[in-house]
């Protein structure tokens, strides 16, 4: 099992960089692993659910996720299953000047993987991926602060 995490704080409110990782067509553009994103259904009590497509290594890796827990605008939880097994979470506390996001993430990835690389090689992958996540959330939603002058 991969564990990493990070946070990091941006000059939005709580609700507002809630709905902006709540949308999982954003994902496509927070991690560049993730190829695609498709076929998102709402349920009845707001979650969502839908497929992704991710690449590690040269090896495509789909799958599925869904929204296993969703406390707007406090938590938001998606479960993977599919080639990907396990979670990504993220929290959102209100910050002087705006909101801290926590990102984890406990993903299990398959035989087809770690028989390329290294388990170490995968864990700093998958880090890599998150830090550029949080930068580029952090880009997104600062320009989006700017933009509207909140």
């Amino acid at each position: 099992m991969i564990h990493s995490e990070a946070d990091l704080t941006v000059s939005v409110p709580p609700r507002t960089a809630f709905a902006f990782v709540a949308d999982p067509y954003n994902l496509v553009k927070l991690l560049p692993g993730l190829i695609d994103v498709r076929g998102v259904s709402e349920r009845s009590d707001g979650t969502r659910r839908g497929r992704y497509q991710y690449e590690l290594a040269g090896i495509s890796l789909t799958g599925a996720f869904e929204e296993s827990q969703y406390e707007e605008p406090a938590l938001l939880v998606r479960s993977l299953s599919g080639a990907i097994e396990g979670t990504w979470r993220y929290r959102f506390e209100e910050a002087p000047g705006g909101t801290t996001i926590s990102h984890a993430a406990e993903l299990e990835f398959p035989e087809t993987v770690l028989d390329r690389l290294p388990e170490l090689a995968v864990q700093a992958y998958v880090d890599g991926e998150l830090q550029t996540a949080i930068a580029t959330l952090r880009a997104f939603l600062n320009a989006e602060e700017s933009e509207t002058g909140q």
